[in-house]
Formats: C-alpha cells, sequence, structure tokens
C-alpha cells in the first residue's frame, strides 16, 4: 500500500527542481564569480589531461597546464579567505570592540563542554567517555533478562499467548475513518513521506481497502 501511494504521489505531483540556482548560490561567503569560473577551467584542464593516454608528450604538457590552473586557483581561494577575513574583523572591531574577533584573539571564546564522567550506581564515578556512555545506554535500555520476580515472569508469560477477549473485535470503516480525519495535514510527513493529506484522500479512494489493512494489523 505505501509503495502504491507513493508512486502515486510521484505520477501526479508536480516536483520542484532547484535548476541552476545551486551553481550561483554561495557556499561561503567570500565566494566569487571568478573563482566559480576559475573552478570549471581547472576541471575542464583536468579532464583533457586524464583522457590524453596515447601521445605521452602531450600528456606531459597537459598535466603542465592543469597543476598551473589549480595553483592558480588554490591561490586565489587563499587571497579571498584572507580578503574577507580582515574585512570582516575591520568591520566587527568598529561596531563592537568586544565582538567574536576579540573574544577569539584573546582566548575568550567559549566551547561546548562534553561530559565524561557521572556517578555509576555503586557510587563510583566513570573514568571516561566511552564508560560513561555506556552507564547512559544501560540505565534508559535496561539489559533483558529471565532473572526477574513472579510479577515480570507472569508478564512474559502473557505476551507468549494470543490474546482472545470480548473487546477483540474489528474496526469499522467509522472509527478508522474518524481517525485518518484528524490527522494534522500540515504537519511533516516520516520516512515515507505520505502526509496526512495524502492519507485522507487515500482513505476516501479506498475505505474498505484501508479498513481491511487495519483488521488485519489488529
Amino acid at each position: 500500500m505505501e509503495e502504491a501511494i507513493q508512486t502515486a504521489c510521484r505520477r501526479t505531483f508536480k516536483h520542484s527542481h532547484m535548476g541552476n540556482n545551486t551553481n550561483t548560490k554561495k557556499s561561503v561567503p567570500w565566494w566569487t564569480v571568478g573563482l566559480t569560473v576559475m573552478r570549471k577551467k581547472v576541471n575542464a584542464n583536468r579532464r583533457l589531461y586524464q583522457r590524453t593516454r596515447h601521445d605521452e608528450a602531450l600528456r606531459e604538457r597537459r598535466k603542465a597546464t592543469y597543476m598551473e590552473a589549480k595553483r592558480t586557483y588554490q591561490a586565489e581561494i587563499k587571497k579571498m579567505k584572507y580578503t574577507y577575513w580582515r574585512e570582516y574583523c575591520n568591520v566587527a572591531a568598529s561596531m563592537n570592540p568586544w565582538s567574536q574577533v576579540y573574544k577569539l584573539g584573546a582566548g575568550k571564546s567559549r566551547t561546548g563542554n562534553i561530559m565524561t564522567t557521572i556517578r555509576k550506581p555503586d557510587g563510583t564515578e566513570t573514568t571516561s567517555l566511552h564508560e560513561t556512555v555506556n552507564v547512559i545506554l544501560d540505565y534508559l535500555f535496561t539489559e533483558d533478562s529471565e532473572e526477574d520476580n513472579l510479577h515480570h515472569k507472569n508478564i512474559r508469560k502473557s505476551i507468549e499467548e494470543p490474546i482472545h477477549t470480548k473487546e477483540d473485535v474489528n474496526f469499522t470503516q467509522e472509527e478508522i475513518r474518524n481517525i485518518i480525519e484528524s490527522f494534522n495535514q500540515k504537519k511533516a510527513p516520516g520516512l515515507d513521506w505520505i502526509t496526512g493529506g495524502i492519507y485522507q484522500r487515500t482513505l476516501y479512494m479506498f475505505p474498505r481497502i484501508i479498513t481491511t489493512i487495519y483488521n488485519q494489523c489488529l
């Protein structure tokens, strides 16, 4: 059913494509159009060099051209990083003398502290991050040991046997419809990418199938 719904959505919904906007979007503030052009030139020279295999002299010339373009490209990146950082420091210092630049220079920038020690049930303390994580996991997810009391043994025995009670009756279409119609259409979908609105539409188209699936699960 999940695959059928996803297939129907792919065939009917309009997909938004970013197009060429991702190529022009700056990934870092110091990036320029000139660097984009240089990067394309370096990639083109590299491909040309790699595809030249039968003429050794031509391959060496193209390799030299590629290495020179790569050095120029890397030098320009380093230059733009330095230029932007210098401008940022000047602007930040003029607006706020106690800005992040001052804190970095004075060694006063705060860093997140990682908890490495906690108290164990026996009263001692952990000595490493690995041991701390294990203690936390042991506390949150206890071991499923069969050495427990009579109450827990009865619970184990009860879940191993099928339950047949008078309340174990099939769902009705009315019950299923009331629940699915209460879904929030604006809520983010899960891993299946099926939103509440899509599922409500599916119920409207196939109420008997949806009800049958729930009753089979029951």
